[in-house]
């Protein structure tokens, strides 16, 4: 008897030995597993992995979207189901192309890049969430050189200064159409943002012609050339500010009259600064109901000073009118004068 209690109590320590052994393998294995999750993603039955732990997206021109693809591949023994693609900043989206991956699988993950709120160099994180319990995100870095679209384009805005009325302008932009291949685009065409602006695209001298017709506006403009771009992904179009104020061949001040509250049928004296462009230039006044007595000064050079006397209707109320001046000149022959008041209380 005391033999056979010796044989249990060597084979009990024996059994013990051998479970702490193999506690500890597991224990090891456990904390492996652990630390390759960190940094590849893994199920218990093996690993995932990404193609690239870094995605460069190059140079980019701000407000394009470009797209990119890494590969994603389960190593594990069981299926891996995709339950999201994150990006640690509002700059971009990601999707896989299958969320659900077999074993000894891959499946594509697509990144977007929304570059309209970025500049210059940038480095981003992402991560790829998994609907498995016991795998960890894998994270991993986007990075890319957001360029300005002006520096393709010279200069990056027209100015034309003052114009003449009736008189058309031309500029010329340059492109350098080998830098914009460079960030995935190419010229698709260049086209005004009116009538009043008219291009000549020329793909060969790498330019174009921008011409300003002064006839059908006055006063201060702004329009603006489009850019229309094609790339890989993706059309665009880009603007390049044109700038400029067009000057009649006369400027009159005030441009706008208002009389306030007047007595009815009475008369009001108003005064009108005339500056010609040219000195050749002679006004009239036109006669119409409600203007008495206009009288035309010259008081030097190119300035005039129109004194009009303006008839109050008789009725009580608002009121309102113009005050027109004719001119010898085929471009602006007319200028007028509006003008507005209150006739009594």
């Amino acid at each position: 008897m005391a033999q056979k209690r010796t044989e249990r109590s060597i084979i009990l320590i024996l059994a013990i030995i051998v479970g702490c052994e193999a506690f500890l393998i597991f224990v090891m294995l456990r904390g492996h597993d652990h630390h390759i999750g960190k940094n590849a993603g893994t199920t218990r039955a093996g690993s995932v992995e990404l193609s690239t732990m870094k995605v460069d997206f190059g140079s980019v021109l701000r407000g394009a979207r470009p797209v990119r693809k890494i590969m994603l591949t389960n190593h594990g023994r069981r299926p891996l189901v995709i339950r999201s693609i994150r990006l640690a900043c509002a700059c971009g989206t990601g999707w896989p192309s299958t969320k659900r991956v077999a074993p000894n699988q891959s499946t594509l993950i697509n990144l977007k890049l929304s570059s309209s709120s970025l500049f210059g160099a940038i480095t981003k994180t992402g991560y790829v969430v998994f609907e498995n319990p016991d795998v960890e995100p894998i994270r991993f870095k986007l990075t890319a050189n957001i360029l300005p679209p002006n520096v393709f384009f010279k200069p990056a805005e027209i100015r034309f200064g003052d114009i003449s009325l009736g008189d058309p302008v031309v500029d010329t932009v340059e492109v350098n159409s080998q830098a914009l291949q460079v960030v995935g685009f190419t010229i698709n065409g260049i086209r005004g943002s009116s009538p009043k602006i008219r291009t000549e695209y020329s793909a060969e001298q790498q330019q174009s012609l921008v011409k300003f017709e002064a006839d059908t506006c006055q006063g201060r403009f702004r329009e603006s050339v489009q850019v229309d771009l094609r790339g890989r992904y993706e059309t665009m179009s880009i603007a390049i500010p044109v700038k400029g104020r067009v000057i009649g061949v006369a400027e009159v001040y005030p441009r706008r009259l208002f009389l306030g509250v007047v007595d009815p049928g009475q008369r009001v004296d108003v005064e009108l600064e005339v500056y010609a462009v040219d000195n050749s230039l002679s006004f009239a006044i036109l006669q119409a109901e409600d203007l008495k007595n206009p009288v035309v000064d010259i008081l030097q050079g190119n300035k005039f000073v129109a004194r009009v006397g303006v008839r109050i209707p008789d009725s009580f109320g608002f009121f309102e009118g113009k005050i027109s001046l004719r001119t010898n000149a085929k471009r602006q022959p007319l200028i007028e004068v509006p003008y507005a008041g209150l006739a009594g209380l």
